[in-house]
């Protein structure tokens, strides 16, 4: 089944079209639509199933009724963010389609979609996430661009989340190699999250990469906190493995390394062997990875080629 919006297979637009509609509903979310999917046989089932049985099943499911003229509200708002997804020249992949990640099965509470922008063929390469502090000290700005060069260098796409500080220099990384790269979004497709970053994510479009998310085109959407773990997780489940730079005790960066460790993820941390590093709180997330055996310490020079290595 084609998987993509800007040359919809009918099964697979149907099949967003419909998942879309059914988000719309209140109280409706992943894990409701999963378990109607399994209850009527499959995703070409759901999408093929009348408004009225579809809300028949959300009633059973959230003990509240719903109509049918419910969910038509939903698709006609489908309808709309599909239509601003083609004339972005976006692309909408939907679970078992030839380009969906496999890798998002091992995630505990996996997307429904995925908008793309860029390459999707992107997705199906065997990719490491590259993750790590939005306000790294010098030598960690410094090494995260490293790292993104040399695992593009390796032969994967680099996977992270377009955020300033780490993030960012390993998608540039992965650009100094002339390599491919995508970039998680916790937004809608149709925006960049953060707006300093719109020219860097418009070169890893250009530069035969994607940016990719789970919420689909809505210029008026607010971004929220909840919206950045989502988007954490994601960068673990298009991955092989994970590489944290540097990150603090509560940095938004373990909740990547969380769903790496659920899913059994290779994890590898820089690790440096210098009194001022040691002592930075900015470092003690990291360093408690390495210190509890959770990670693999990036310390010496040929460390990281080892661990590349081993991931492959």
């Amino acid at each position: 089944m084609d998987a993509t919006c800007a040359s919809p297979h009918p099964a697979a637009a149907g099949l967003a079209r419909c998942l879309l509609g059914l988000l719309a509903l209140p109280g409706i979310g992943r894990g409701s639509v999963r378990r109607m999917a399994a209850g009527l046989g499959g995703w070409a089932a759901l999408a093929s199933s009348s408004p009225a049985r579809l809300c028949e099943l959300a009633t059973a499911l959230r003990r509240r009724p719903f109509a049918a003229a419910d969910l038509e509200q939903g698709l006609a708002g489908a309808d709309q963010a599909l239509g601003r997804l083609a004339a972005l020249g976006g692309q909408v992949l939907v679970p078992d389609g030839p380009l969906w990640p496999p890798g998002l099965a091992r995630l505990a509470d996996p997307p429904l979609l995925l908008f793309v922008r860029g390459d999707a063929a992107c997705l199906a390469r065997p990719a490491l996430a590259v993750v790590g502090s939005r306000t790294p000290g010098a030598y960690g700005l410094a090494c995260a661009r490293r790292f993104g060069q040399r695992v593009a260098e390796h032969g994967a796409v680099v996977v992270s989340g377009l955020a300033l500080g780490c993030d960012g220099a390993a998608h540039l990384g992965a650009l100094d190699a002339a390599g491919c790269t995508i970039a998680v979004l916790p937004c809608p497709i149709d925006q960049v999250v953060p707006p300093q970053h719109q020219a860097l994510a418009e070169r890893i479009v250009a530069g035969g990469g994607a940016l990719v998310g789970e919420y689909a085109p809505d210029p008026a959407a607010l971004v929220e906190k909840h919206h950045f773990i989502e988007r954490d997780r994601l960068q673990a489940g298009l991955a092989r493995g994970l590489l944290v730079v540097e990150c603090g005790a509560g940095d938004g960066t373990l909740h990547a390394v969380h769903a790496a460790e659920r899913m059994g993820l290779p994890i590898a941390c820089l690790r440096r062997d210098q009194p001022a590093w040691l002592a930075d709180p900015a470092t003690a997330g990291g360093r408690e990875l390495v210190d509890s055996g959770r990670a693999t310490p990036l310390a010496q020079a040929d460390d990281l080629a080892a661990w590349l290595a081993q991931v492959r």
